[in-house]
């Protein structure tokens, strides 16, 4: 039986090298980064996951997600992007969206 709602098997999420050397982050940060970062690679290329999700993966409470998602943004590691959703039988929802920026490596 999974006590997680999100965590399934064989999931995981990568931190790469990169993620440490040359990038500024607190390991709560790297730990949001890096789940973001895995989900960037995808077909959408975007982290379209919840704030349960973000603290289900990185053991953090909500508000410490939320702490870290703003840092990040402010260190302009990810962007946030809202996307407004329409639908004739239902009511406009927005969803945000993550995209994780790759360090410039020289």
């Amino acid at each position: 039986m999974n006590k997680f709602k999100y965590i399934q098997e064989h999931q995981y999420v990568a931190k790469q090298s990169w993620m440490f050397l040359h990038m500024d982050m607190t390991k709560n940060e790297r730990d949001i980064y890096a789940i973001i970062h895995g989900y960037t690679q995808s077909k959408t290329g975007l982290f379209n996951g919840s704030i349960g999700f973000l603290q289900e993966w990185s053991e953090l409470s909500r508000r410490e997600v939320i702490y870290c998602l703003k840092a990040l943004v402010e260190k302009k590691y990810i962007e946030k992007k809202k996307c407004i959703t329409a639908d004739a039988n239902v009511l406009p929802t927005v969803l945000l969206m993550w995209i994780a920026i790759l360090p410039e490596i020289s």
